[in-house]
């Protein structure tokens, strides 16, 4: 179904709404906590003092993407209107990690990235609606339809703002954990931050038009790339 940028943006967050917030977070009352998994990074980082005779400061430890961090902050700030902070965490994803168990919901950011993404996608009624596929095209199958750009792990930030991107937005009520899983997945970073960029603007109008569904929704990014700069390609029910 197609919709358009300006439909969704008359529903902007209304304050004080927590028990609609929760149940669209589909957080209960008895457990209320909810994770923010992160693909780590690891490298020899180098952070700029702006100094013209100091030498660059070396992070040799792992990091995160700074557009999947922006990401994760627009959901955390949606999320932490009804939850302590002690109840948000954020964790690596990693082939080790383990999503949540009853009750409780995680967030998974980026597409290649992160390897939890990955593995949720796998699920059998997610398969029938949407694919990823990671080649010298990266791409996103939805509905029928094929969306893709070109590897953006190979383009330099100029050329890559040139390109048409595309993020998805999933909640999915894993059965055999009982628990909640969002995907805010783009095929570039940009992407991902727009994803987590129209969740936490958008929320009540995602709740209005699915209730307790399920649902997928897939955002186009127009050249020049901006996570704030939108349309709403399609979306479904699932």
């Amino acid at each position: 179904m197609q919709s358009s940028m300006s439909a969704w943006e008359e529903h902007p967050p209304v304050a004080g709404r927590s028990d609609r917030l929760a149940q669209f977070l589909t957080l209960s009352r008895e457990s209320r906590r909810c994770v923010l998994y992160l693909p780590p990074f690891r490298g020899d980082a180098l952070l700029d003092s702006g100094r013209a005779q100091a030498s660059p400061l070396h992070y040799p430890g792992k990091t995160y993407s700074h557009r999947d961090a922006r990401a994760a902050l627009y959901v955390s700030s949606l999320v932490s209107r009804i939850l302590d902070p002690e109840n948000i965490s954020v964790e690596d994803a990693t082939a080790e990690s383990t999503l949540p168990g009853s009750g409780e919901v995680a967030f998974l950011f980026g597409s290649r990235s992160n390897v939890l993404t990955q593995r949720a996608a796998e699920a059998s009624e997610l398969r029938r609606l949407f694919r990823f596929d990671f080649g010298t095209l990266w791409t996103i199958e939805f509905g029928g339809a094929i969306f893709a750009i070109p590897d953006p792990s190979q383009l330099d930030e100029n050329s890559y703002r040139l390109q048409t991107d595309y993020g998805l937005i999933v909640r999915y009520f894993d059965p055999a954990k009982h628990a909640a899983i969002f995907i805010l997945a783009g095929l570039g970073d940009c992407a991902t931050e727009g994803c987590g960029y129209f969740l936490a603007r958008n929320w009540e109008a995602l709740s209005e038009r699915f209730h307790e569904r399920d649902f997928a929704l897939l955002l186009k990014f127009p050249p020049p790339t901006d996570p704030k700069r939108f349309q709403v390609a399609a979306d479904a029910a699932i």
